[in-house]
């Protein structure tokens, strides 16, 4: 906002959240070491061609109709859908949970794990025929290669290999935290799958309509709080990340006083803090699948949050928690929130 609208400070402080001007400044400044007024004065000084390059990478994703066809709008452009592609690669497994919920399969996609590499348990039945291409972080892009897909869907972690991508197969980049409502409506638009898509979002919607009024009486109040284990801290979620944002907004579950400020997606906190959270219950992303074991720290959070009837920990798996961020991934949060909260 401070690069590409002429919006007072105060008006943008406001619509992030921050009720006191002066405290959004002051923030501001600790984060990127200049005060907004200077950071805007400094974008005004930009060259057109980082301004307008700046303008594409904050796009957010979206279409519209043309004369060739539907235009899908993302990070690097535009994609004109002039026929359904047939082999898409995806780079980022949340892209796999998107085209399997439509009832489609990627032709090759990144999957989870470091010493081994496999697709996550929820979605392995539906990726049989998919090739593994390594990992969102590492991509094995000969292999991608030799797969010969017509499009390509990634996010901007992979910018560094555009140029050898673009030369693979068209590309289409998404941030990788867009939401997942919008990315699975412009999946519909990119493979005919428009009325599908439309019915998943509603089937959702209506889906925690309902369960988020039985949590309430369930849970009369009390808490519940989204934890993540780290090498020596711990990372405690709130509303304005996206799995935190299944939790709090979409099934309503109370939020502690700890977390309530949203202008942050997560709070850092030593394990000995952790009890200054003063939640009910605690859903632990752990990363026991990703490391072949729990960590010291993971250790450390269990002992100390102990198993009483007034505090619950509830370990789940971060790698689908976070990283299978598409319907599927998140209709199987929310699966596992239902079952342990209301048994």
């Amino acid at each position: 906002m401070l690069r590409h609208t002429d919006a007072s400070i105060g008006e943008i402080a406001d619509k992030l959240g921050y009720r006191d001007m002066y405290y959004f400044s002051r923030a501001f400044k600790k984060y990127a070491g200049v005060p907004p007024l200077h950071y805007r004065h400094a974008a005004a000084s930009r060259t057109d061609a980082d301004y307008a390059n700046a303008l594409l990478q904050n796009r957010t994703a979206s279409s519209y109709e043309s004369s060739q066809g539907t235009v899908i709008c993302h990070m690097q452009g535009e994609y004109t859908v002039t026929e359904t592609p047939q082999r898409i690669a995806v780079l980022d497994v949340q892209y796999a949970d998107h085209l399997l919920a439509l009832g489609l399969s990627p032709v090759g996609s990144v999957g989870l794990g470091s010493a081994v590499l496999m697709f996550p348990q929820s979605l392995q039945a539906g990726l049989q025929h998919t090739e593994l291409l390594g990992t969102y972080e590492y991509p094995n892009l000969s292999a991608l290669e030799r797969l010969a897909p017509n499009l390509i869907i990634c996010t901007e972690v992979h910018e560094q290999y555009l140029e050898r991508l673009s030369g693979i197969a068209p590309v289409v980049m998404f941030k990788r935290n867009e939401n997942w409502q919008t990315i699975l409506s412009l999946f519909g638009e990119l493979t005919g799958k428009r009325a599908e898509a439309k019915q998943i979002i509603a089937d959702y919607l209506r889906r925690t309509a309902l369960l988020s009024e039985e949590l309430a009486s369930a849970l009369a109040g009390k808490s519940v709080a989204l934890i993540r284990p780290l090498d020596s801290l711990v990372r405690v979620h709130s509303a304005a990340h996206r799995t935190g944002a299944v939790l709090y907004r979409d099934l309503g579950l109370p939020v502690p006083l700890f977390v309530a400020d949203t202008s942050d997606t997560a709070y850092h906190i030593s394990v000995e803090r952790l009890p200054a959270v003063q939640a009910s219950h605690y859903f632990l992303l752990s990363n026991e699948f990703m490391q072949d074991g729990i960590s010291a720290t993971e250790q450390r959070v269990l002992g100390m949050l102990g198993g009483g009837e007034e505090q619950r920990v509830h370990s789940v798996d971060a790698a689908t928690w976070i990283g299978c961020y598409g319907p599927m991934g998140i209709n199987g949060i929310v699966d596992q929130v239902e079952k342990v909260l209301l048994g």
